[in-house]
């Protein structure tokens, strides 16, 4: 590796998903790159900040520091959310779920076990406003997620223009419209960043596994 990779290779390098051939290129190169190295470092404290805010054991201020929020909005939001993180291998189809519950309904009736299609829901809030993210499997199988805005009343939110970006780049928009909460098709595993644009703009990111 002659030249230094960019952030995102290395974001992916400390989030596990490069090939080894790749990974193992990277890491002879962060040995002989101080730069490279504390970007890595960087990126490392940034990733574990935002797990610990995802498993509540740091909540975030509604004005993050400015280099962590940078790392994930091109264009930084006025307020972050939070983060949300999920694995996505935990949503099951129905049949899988049935399967499941047949087999063991005693955990079932207790609540334990698989997540079926119909979801597991995760939501942030901050200054007057609640986006609420519910994943699930679409009609296809793949992993999907449904995201609601909503106000400081728990009213849905219209006019609010939202924006899924991942490495800097928009993967996916919607303008809300009345009580209708859009879908967001075939999700990845990977880091992502959401904005919504409402009057002020606000951001949340979603680490998915």
């Amino acid at each position: 590796m002659k030249k230094c990779p960019p952030g995102e290779t290395i974001s992916r390098y400390l989030d596990g998903e490069l090939e080894a051939g790749e990974s193992s290129r990277l890491e002879s190169h962060l040995e002989s790159c101080r730069a490279c190295r504390k970007t890595a470092e960087k990126l490392g404290r940034t990733g574990d900040f935002l797990r610990r805010v995802a498993a509540g054991d740091s909540p975030p201020p509604a004005r993050l520091d400015r280099q962590i929020v940078e790392k994930f909005f091109p264009h930084p939001p006025e307020i972050f959310l939070g983060a949300i993180e999920f694995d996505l291998a935990t949503l099951k189809t129905a049949p899988d779920s049935l399967a499941w519950a047949a087999e063991r309904p005693d955990d079932y009736l207790a609540g334990k076990g698989p997540v079926d299609n119909r979801g597991c829901r995760r939501a942030v809030s901050g200054e007057g406003i609640e986006a609420a993210v519910e994943f699930f499997r679409g009609g296809d199988g793949a992993p999907a997620c449904r995201v609601a805005v909503r106000d400081g009343a728990g009213n849905p939110i219209d006019g609010a223009r939202l924006q899924l970006q991942r490495a800097g780049k928009p993967v996916w928009s919607f303008l809300t419209r009345g009580a209708r909460a859009p879908v967001i098709p075939r999700l990845l595993p990977g880091r992502y960043s959401l904005r919504i644009a409402y009057g002020q703009t606000y951001g949340l990111v979603l680490e998915l596994r």
